[in-house]
């Protein structure tokens, strides 16, 4: 479970974040190992999560957030 701060929210609500939803991060591996499920957008809440458990300041989380959609 991530906790996403309020001041996050809307950035999760931009269509470029909307659209990570519906991609895999293992691209069409899934198709053949079902359990992988996971998506761009998760893949980057983890990351924005990761980058703040070590310590990064909110610019390097949205760096990290916002990572596959540049």
């Amino acid at each position: 479970t991530l906790h996403i701060e309020e001041t996050m929210q809307p950035l999760l609500d931009q269509p470029c974040m909307i659209k990570l939803m519906s991609i895999h991060q293992n691209g069409i591996a899934y198709l053949q190992i079902p359990h992988l499920t996971t998506t761009r957008f998760e893949h980057s809440l983890g990351v924005q999560a990761l980058i703040r458990l070590l310590g990064g300041n909110k610019q390097d989380q949205l760096s990290g957030l916002f990572h596959d959609i540049l």
